[in-house]
């Protein structure tokens, strides 16, 4: 008979199965990494048999969640691993995001890359041993990682390898290359193909570009995610570009960290939700996802106008440094965002709405924590010119947090749904609550206190809905035959506990987290077990 190790048993809790039906009193079997029994009428005292069993009574028993937007790409190498994620009950990550990642890669190209990712996914390993996906997603399962991993194709790394970090339109020779590499990666287990529309190359791509890759991910049943061209006054121009590209590839869609960002641009949130229902009822399939907040993170220089990226790293510095491209660069930093198509996330956002998270250096560690406003104070500069002092002192090695709107905002999008649930948290010493407390702040403020979602209904938003678009039929459900990922969760006291001035304070109330049936969280700690691998088609 199977020991301990292999065997848990979860006696006499509330189970919420991830279907989006109410919780029923349960036991549960899980026996060499699958859940081998749901027992309504309760099991028979040998079912535990050389078994660790857990009182589970008073918790919800429930699948392990999905963080549908994840920036752990190469945070799953540290030393520390992802801790922060597990301890809010993530059982599995959705890795690729916004067109920016580590693979396909040549060797040739790993010193430009990771300068240019170090601010978005941090520098571990600093030795990167793959080139192509498949070895990424062997490096990944050698280690193993402690939960699992899902990887979409990031456009940025594709298209300069075909046509470099240009702003240059792409040839159909071109773009059958690109294709290739997304067809490989794909065979490989890679779920879809993502990109990132403010952020360069992946900028410089018009739409005819990506329906034609697009093609290419939804002959191999993959989907499409986007961080759309523009979340602010052109957010459903946005849209309508992202359905075009849907319709024309046949591709899925999903949006990433759906958003109407800018306070002006508070009255187009009820537009936007009506166009994807719109898409939804003409039969497209429409999904995205969003963390509960009314603020974001990501790379610094993010900033930056668009043509400040044309042709990668050592450019965007000779241009930071040069003094009249500075001029040029501070005069559309300090213009309005409603007098142009572009979005402008500095005048949205304004100085004081710009905290800096994370720069590579010792020197310049006292910003950490700090808004651009308190920055330019301390170097005695202009907001503007300070942005542009740090980027050029840490090579862009840095990150950030905007805050965009108001919280209210958005609550509908909660409710719609086409909505999943996404950390999008960025690593560091002072990072987004998010990256910790995304999932514990939807059940303890927005379930239990606000009343936005019925339990059941959030719990089917970060578990088997995500696993259906993410095409893992194993998962997402507590149902026997089913692989073990399971979250145990007091209804009662789970809450983040994360702020933006503590914002790596652990969540309180979730009590065990299982991946791949071993023990990952016990009694709200990590057990140093890692358990996870490489999740996709073929894996």
């Amino acid at each position: 008979m199977a020991n301990a190790e292999s065997r848990v048993f979860l006696q006499g809790g509330s189970v919420v199965d991830g279907t989006g039906a109410e919780a029923f009193r349960a036991d549960v079997l899980v026996e060499d990494g699958m859940i081998a029994g749901v027992f309504r009428d309760g099991a028979d005292s040998a079912v535990a048999e050389n078994a660790k069993v857990i009182d589970a009574s008073g918790m919800i028993v429930a699948p392990g969640f999905i963080d549908m937007h994840s920036h752990s790409d190469l945070a799953l190498f540290r030393p520390e691993g992802v801790g922060v994620k597990l301890q809010q009950g993530i059982t599995t990550e959705l890795l690729g995001q916004d067109g920016l990642s580590v693979a396909p890669l040549s060797k040739e190209d790993h010193e430009e890359w990771q300068g240019r990712l170090s601010g978005l996914l941090g520098e571990e390993p600093r030795d990167w041993t793959w080139e192509t996906v498949s070895e990424y997603f062997d490096a990944i399962d050698a280690i193993p990682p402690e939960l699992n991993a899902c990887y979409l194709l990031p456009h940025g790394p594709i298209r300069a390898a075909v046509v470099g970090n240009d702003d240059v339109p792409t040839t159909p020779e071109d773009r059958k290359k690109m294709g290739a590499m997304i067809q490989r990666g794909m065979d490989a287990g890679a779920v879809g193909f993502s990109t990132g529309l403010i952020y360069p190359p992946c900028s410089y791509a018009d739409r005819e570009e990506l329906a034609d890759l697009n093609r290419y991910a939804a002959e191999a049943g993959g989907f499409f995610v986007v961080h759309m061209r523009n979340e602010s006054h052109r957010v459903l121009d946005s849209f309508e570009e992202m359905r075009w590209v849907s319709e024309k590839s046949g591709c899925p869609l999903h949006v990433s960290h759906l958003k109407v960002a800018g306070l002006p641009n508070r009255e187009l949130w009820p537009d936007l939700l009506a166009a994807i229902d719109d898409a939804r009822a003409q039969g497209l399939d429409v999904t995205f996802d969003q963390y509960p907040y009314a603020a974001g993170s990501t790379m610094l220089d993010a900033l930056l106008p668009k043509w400040v990226h044309s042709g990668g790293v050592e450019q965007i510095l000779e241009r930071l440094g040069n003094p009249d491209t500075r001029q040029r660069i501070f005069d559309e930093l300090t213009t309005p965002e409603s007098s142009g198509a572009s979005e402008n996330m500095y005048a949205r956002s304004g100085p004081e709405g710009v905290m800096v998270t994370w720069v590579k250096s010792d020197e310049n560690a006292w910003v950490i924590g700090k808004d651009l406003q308190e920055i330019a104070d301390g170097m005695g500069e202009p907001p503007a010119v300070a942005l542009m002092d740090l980027l050029l002192e840490e090579r862009l090695a840095a990150t950030m947090i905007s805050f965009w709107g108001k919280e209210e905002d958005i609550l509908p999008a909660m409710r719609h749904p086409a909505g999943l649930a996404c950390t999008d948290g960025i690593y560091g010493p002072h990072p987004h609550p998010r990256l910790g407390g995304a999932f514990p702040r939807i059940l303890g403020e927005f379930v239990r206190e606000r009343q936005v979602l019925s339990l059941p209904e959030a719990i089917a938003r970060m578990t088997s809905k995500s696993a259906a678009r993410l095409g893992l039929s194993d998962r997402g459900v507590i149902a026997a035959g089913k692989a073990a990922d399971i979250t145990v969760f007091d209804p009662d006291t789970v809450e983040s506990r994360a702020t933006y001035e503590e914002p790596l304070r652990p969540p309180r109330g979730i009590e065990y987290v299982l991946v791949n049936g071993r023990l990952a969280i016990e009694r709200g700690k990590p057990t140093d077990v890692r358990s996870g691998k490489v999740l996709g088609p073929g894996r």
